[in-house]
């Protein structure tokens, strides 16, 4: 394969929060985090979606990774806008990212390697990485709007291959996914993003 491409495509509330300033919807946004072989980390914001209420989903589509199928740790940190700036806030994950002593390591350990050799091994440094990462963004954020939760994802090659050219894409309330999240909930709130994967 040339590599595969893979999308954020929305999002379902099982649940909005209970308590959100006053507000009888949640206007909730996600920022996704990435780290793969040979790329810099680096994170992507959602825009702010206004009026959500229980049992609702929001399609949406945009890309998050395009590169080889080396392996890829995603992090998806999901928000609910209160007084804060969701792009100060997507900053201050970045830099907390970037910083991330274990990440820094991952990035550089691999640059020599190539080919099978490299994925072979990035996804198991992406096992040990991933949900301490995820842990340790979860606790550092305190910016003006109410974390919901994190989700830490690790897809090695063959996930990445067997989604992108083998795996069905399916459709859950308007959303089509090939990789949904595990439940993201706090404060009464409860949600999952969904992902497409397909061949570059």
């Amino acid at each position: 394969m040339r590599g595969v491409v893979i999308h954020y495509t929305g999002f379902y509330a099982h649940k909005e929060s209970d308590w959100d300033q006053g507000s009888g919807s949640d206007e909730p946004y996600a920022i996704f985090s990435m780290v793969a072989p040979k790329v810099a980390p680096y994170s992507l914001r959602t825009k702010v979606y206004s009026g959500v209420d229980d049992n609702s989903s929001r399609p949406d589509l945009m890309e998050l990774y395009r590169g080889p199928a080396w392996g890829i740790g995603i992090v998806v940190t999901a928000m609910e806008q209160d007084h804060g700036d969701p792009e100060k806030a997507r900053q201050k994950i970045q830099s907390a990212w970037v910083a991330n002593h274990e990440i820094g390591k991952f990035v550089m350990d691999f640059i020599p390697l190539v080919g099978p050799i490299l994925s072979k091994l990035a996804g198991a440094l992406l096992d040990d990485v991933m949900p301490s990462v995820g842990n340790s963004l979860a606790g550092f954020l305190n910016m003006g709007d109410d974390t919901i939760g994190t989700y830490a994802l690790t897809l090695k090659t063959k996930q990445l291959v067997m989604l992108a050219t083998r795996t069905p894409n399916s459709v859950f309330k308007g959303v089509g996914y090939k990789l949904q999240s595990g439940m993201m909930k706090r404060g009464g709130a409860e949600y999952r993003v969904y992902l497409g994967v397909v061949p570059a």
